[in-house]
């Protein structure tokens, strides 16, 4: 349902300090120039289990894929979910 708070975990390994991710949903996975950003450059990201929450206020009705990227300061490594979700 929009304005549900989703939290997103990843596990990131081979991670250095001062990297970030960035992510996004999309009503396809891997679908460059779709997505829509809700996050970029405040998640800090380590070795690990991680996650955020995701405040999903405004977000339209429909299926979607999370996805994004983790950004080192000169290169990004991007990726997408396999599983979709609802919003209602």
């Amino acid at each position: 349902m929009a304005g549900t708070t989703i939290a997103t975990q990843w596990y990131a390994v081979g991670i250095q300090s001062g990297y970030t991710a960035n992510l996004c949903y999309a009503t396809q996975p891997n679908t460059s120039g779709t997505e829509y950003w809700i996050s970029v450059g405040e998640i800090t990201v380590v070795n690990g289990t991680a996650s955020w929450n995701w405040d999903t206020t405004g977000v339209p009705a429909g299926t979607y894929y999370i996805g994004g990227y983790i950004w080192n300061g000169s290169t990004a490594t991007y990726g997408f979910g396999a599983t979709s979700f609802t919003i209602t």
